[in-house]
């Protein structure tokens, strides 16, 4: 499901590009992963944040593609899953920064209703973002 939705992504916020390649590799981001029905979640305390970005860059080759989705702040008024430590939201501001040397492709905010197993489920506060790596 993961490699499903990297490519709606692609395909939804990327220029289209004949014979796009998209390689997929494993690393070590100094963050606690775990399955969720059919979804891989990141736990990542704040702390180690600069880390795991500094992880995300050196990982991706040339103008590689960061996609992402993570809880608002607004989260905490919803009882639909996530984490509960504001310090674990991100906002725009924080991704942007954190994302430094990378071209923002799409940046947005939203609600959305989710249904992802028996832990996330109902209305959230969410954001995405797909960034391309300068290179």
């Amino acid at each position: 499901m993961l490699g499903v939705e990297v490519l709606l992504a692609l395909e939804l916020h990327l220029e289209p590009r004949v014979g796009l390649e998209l390689l997929l590799q494993a690393v070590e981001l100094g963050c606690i992963f775990h399955a969720e029905g059919e979804r891989l979640v990141t736990v990542a305390a704040p702390e180690g944040r600069e880390r795991i970005f500094a992880g995300i860059r050196a990982a991706l080759v040339g103008d590689g593609v960061v996609v992402l989705q993570g809880y608002t702040p607004r989260q905490l008024q919803f009882s639909s899953g996530g984490p509960r430590d504001p310090e674990h939201l991100y906002t725009p501001e924080l991704l942007r920064q954190s994302l430094g040397g990378f071209d923002i492709v799409h940046l947005r905010e939203h609600d959305a209703v989710l249904s992802e197993g028996t832990k996330h489920v109902g209305e959230a506060a969410l954001i995405d973002l797909v960034g391309r790596k300068r290179s």
